[in-house]
């Protein structure tokens, strides 16, 4: 029997790190982005969340923009720790009982164990 191939091999960039997030839901990544507004990383996509306070009902709204990479730089986040964050949200929604996270996981180990690898040199360096 032959091993999975992996689905995101071959991608690189804004389309790994969507490849490799975790479901939307409980454990998407969520990152503050300034007042009142979250990036949002899950497996559809990388988003921009405001979140608007009303003082009637329904009291609080969201709204999602999806967001290029060309708008991450702008504010101020880089392509390799957003890449590091997803794979971590991947892993721990597996953990927790995401089925889809789980199959994602196995299916590429080899490629989140290099992600991850690479994640700790990142860390090492920024350290020193």
């Amino acid at each position: 029997m032959s091993p999975l191939k992996c689905r995101c091999e071959g991608l690189s960039g804004l389309d790994l790190v969507r490849c490799l997030a975790p479901p939307p839901g409980d454990y998407e990544v969520s990152l503050e982005a300034g007042r009142g507004r979250e990036l949002i990383i899950n497996s559809e996509g990388v988003y921009l969340r405001s979140v608007v306070s009303d003082d009637y009902l329904p009291f609080i709204r969201t709204a999602d923009l999806r967001v290029s990479g060309e708008a991450l730089r702008t504010l101020g986040f880089d392509l390799e720790s957003l890449l590091c964050k997803a794979v971590k949200g991947l892993l721990n929604a597996s953990q927790h009982g995401s089925q889809a996270a789980s199959e994602k996981a196995a299916e590429c180990t080899d490629l989140v164990n290099s992600v991850l690898e690479s994640c700790a040199k990142q860390q090492v360096s920024t350290n020193v």
